[in-house]
């Protein structure tokens, strides 16, 4: 090989090393965002499992509910249980009172 064959083959390698470099510095922030997104998830899972209160949410699109979150608690305060609500997205609307 040439010096000038020798010399273009150091300036790749350098070019590699600053790509895997930003290569990894990349994955690593990934990887802390999903870790946080992870360890928040699994903290408001643990909150609402110990909390008595009814707590809920509804995802609605398009004017339709399309996926319920009901806590340990809507056992107390409307006799069903979270798995039933998983059965059927809509049980939370048909026990709004008509009047309501």
């Amino acid at each position: 090989m040439t010096k000038l064959e020798n010399q273009q083959i150091l300036e790749e390698l350098k070019q590699l090393r600053k790509d895997v470099k930003r290569l990894n510095e990349s994955y690593n922030r990934t990887s802390n965002a999903e870790r946080s997104v992870t360890e928040s998830e699994n903290r408001y899972r643990r909150l609402i499992r110990y909390l008595t209160d009814y707590i809920y949410t509804v995802q609605v699109k398009d004017g339709e509910a399309v996926e319920t979150y009901h806590g340990p608690g809507c056992v107390a305060v409307t006799g069903y249980q979270s798995e039933e609500y998983d059965a059927d997205p809509d049980l939370w609307f048909s026990m709004v009172h008509n009047a309501d």
